[in-house]
């Protein structure tokens, strides 16, 4: 993660806990901005969460994983610091004012710019597909994925579920594929794929 975001200074801390809150909990960037103190609990070691408010003003609660909650407690108490105290704001800006969506925006893709991803797309939103999917690969039930993610009907979560379905067909094929039976030998020389491959058709 230093890649991506210097932990030592207080911008560089918030934007690690930001990175780290999106990935374990897949919530919106709206609804990260929209976190204030009073919807964060992490006071009960075994009941660390944060209330979301999502969707239709729907309100849900969504946990952490400690190491999650330790990051954010260190930040709320260390490295947050408000502009006066009426800003109630978890993620603030360096004058001491809320994150707005287009900031976190911004910082999620200057941390990719540092860390040097290229070939993929660098937003939030990436963050809740990553989460999904991996709920989903480590057996995660997908009603309970729907709920966690804020949405009404599991039939929004379809394209989560057949992009995990997919990958998974994917990776048992060579197990499975006819050919994986045979004794072929192996092939003299590296496979290199010319520009005129007919695999290219």
């Amino acid at each position: 993660m230093p890649a991506c975001c210097n932990p030592d200074t207080s911008m560089g801390f918030r934007d690690y806990v930001i990175i780290l809150l999106l990935l374990d909990t897949g919530i919106r960037v709206g609804e990260l901005c929209g976190l204030t103190l009073d919807t964060v609990f992490l006071s009960i070691a075994d009941q660390v969460f944060v209330k979301v408010l999502g969707k239709g003003r729907h309100q849900r609660e969504v946990g952490l994983i400690s190491e999650v909650a330790q990051q954010l407690w260190k930040y709320v108490n260390v490295h947050r610091h408000p502009r006066d105290q009426d800003v109630k704001a978890v993620f603030l800006s360096r004058n001491g004012e809320p994150l707005t969506i287009n900031g976190i925006q911004q910082l999620v893709q200057e941390a990719g710019k540092r860390a040097n991803i290229k070939g993929a797309r660098v937003s939030p939103h990436t963050f809740r597909h990553t989460f999904a999917r991996m709920f989903l690969e480590n057996g995660g039930d997908v009603y309970k994925l729907s709920v966690l993610l804020g949405h009404s009907s599991v039939v929004v979560i379809e394209n989560y579920l057949k992009d995990f379905e997919s990958r998974s067909a994917r990776r048992v094929q060579s197990k499975h594929s006819p050919i994986a039976h045979l004794k072929l030998g192996r092939p003299k020389g590296n496979f290199k794929k010319s520009s005129t491959d007919m695999l290219d058709e």
